[in-house]
Formats: structure tokens, sequence, C-alpha cells
């Protein structure tokens, strides 16, 4: 917490190779001494993901006036079966996706699933119909294998607000989501993950300079080159005993917040 609130009063950007990513030396997990045991973690940028969430009738925070509700739903969207295509899914899966998450009980044509298509599995279930507390609810879905979730994991969130994507902590497979193939694909991605450099870009535009891409393209008003959420992931062994947590943090202005925290098996 105190590494992050020192980053945001350094700079309007974040970035890989600032602190908060490369809290131990070369960039591995910092590590502490303690009696008889050892604590050590990292934290993770995750607004470098898609976060599923903006599928929910929720606006960012920041959001200009002219845009509307529908505008990020629609964007995610795209953005959804850009990573399922990826993922080798089928795109439409993405309205089984949506219809976990919005707050009505109509499948969407053609692929929409609601409490009907859970109905006749063995336990039976319902969908949630609120935002979703964790990716891994993506399991849950219709469409969603283990396989095709290991693939998704990396490159999603479940933020608790609508949420921006940060072009210079996003992956490839993320960036490559921001527009169609035909106009953009994973190895022009993999490009702009290297000419981010170790400063990161300092503007959207930069980055839409640097990607040759159109700010109609991608939906500039929904990135960003700083963050808000971060993941902090936590090992503690004492003894015999030893513990993993999982701490979703918010940073606004200089002030740190605990959202949730989940311990378990890493």
């Amino acid at each position: 917490i105190q590494v992050l609130i020192k980053d945001g009063k350094d700079g309007n950007t974040d970035h890989l190779n600032e602190g908060w990513a490369q809290l131990g030396e070369g960039g591995e997990a910092f590590s502490e001494k303690v009696e008889d045991g050892e604590v050590s973690g990292r934290l993770e940028d995750l607004q470098g993901r898609v976060n599923l969430n903006n599928l929910f009738r929720l606006m960012p925070t920041g959001t200009p006036p002219k845009s509307d509700v529908a505008s990020i739903q629609s964007i995610t969207r795209k953005r959804l079966e850009r990573l399922l295509q990826h993922c080798e899914v089928d795109p439409e899966v993405a309205l089984a996706v949506e219809d976990w998450i919005d707050e009505d009980i109509e499948p969407q044509f053609p692929a929409g699933a609601e409490d009907e298509a859970y109905s006749g599995v063995t336990p039976s279930y319902r969908t949630a119909n609120r935002r979703m507390a964790s990716p891994s609810e993506l399991l849950l879905v219709k469409g969603i294998t283990p396989e095709a979730f290991r693939c998704l994991e990396p490159l999603v969130c479940t933020l608790p607000d609508a949420s921006h994507i940060n072009v210079n902590t996003a992956p490839a497979g993320v960036l490559a989501a921001l527009v169609d193939d035909d106009k953009f694909g994973m190895a022009a991605a993999d490009e702009l993950v290297k000419k981010r450099g170790e400063e990161g870009y300092d503007s959207v535009t930069a980055f839409l300079t640097a990607a040759n891409l159109k700010a109609e393209d991608v939906g500039q008003e929904f990135l960003v080159v700083s963050s808000d959420y971060f993941l902090a992931h936590i090992n503690a062994q004492v003894g015999s005993g030893s513990i993993y947590l999982k701490s979703l943090l918010h940073r606004k202005e200089t002030r740190v917040t605990v959202i949730r925290r989940t311990i378990g098996a890493q």
C-alpha cells in the first residue's frame, strides 16, 4: 500500500518498470523474513485486463458525458468476443457471459443463457444476474470449458466498478482484442508491447500513434495510461504453516483501500 501511495504521488502514468511492479530485486516478488518464517508477494495491475463487469449497466468514473452505458457495454462485448476467438471459443459465448451478469432473465439471441440453460445440469443452478465477484465464475457460464477459462483468466478481471484499460500494462492478448483482427493482430500487439519501452506511453494519443490506429477504432475514451485497481499476492510461511492471500486494492489519489480479500490455494 505504501508503494502504491508513493507511486501515485510520483507520476501520472503506471507502467511495468515502476516500483509497484518491481518490489523485489530484479523485478521478482519481494521477500521479508519474519520470526520463524518468511512473507513474500507481488503487485499486479488489474486494469491491464478486460473488465467483465463493464457489461453491467454502470459507467466508469471520469467517462466523458457524451459516452453512455451502451457504449462501454458494446465495446466490452466486442473485446470479449475477440478474446474468446483468441482462446478458440465461439465469440457468441460473449452473450452468455453478459446474460450471467445482466439483471434481466431474458436470454439474448442467438447464444445467450439464462436460468433455463442451467436448470437441467446436476446440481442445477441459476444465473447470478449481478456483477461477477471473481473471473472463476466464468466456469459456470454455458460455453466456457476449463481449457477456455485457463486461456481467458490472465486476460480478464472482475472489478467492482466499470473501468478503463491501461495500455501500458495490458499484455499483447488484451491489446490485440482492442480492434478487429483485420486491422490489428497478435504480431502487431507484440510489437506495441516492445515499443512501450521502459517508461510506457505517456498518453493514449501516443499509443494510438504507435499503433497506427484511429480513436474511433478502439474506443479511445475507455483507454488510459494509469491505473486505480491492483491485486496484491501475498504468501506467508511460519514454521510448518503457510497461507496465500489475495487483496484487491483501489487507489484514489493518495489513499489506498482494501476492497476484497481472498484466502486459499494459489
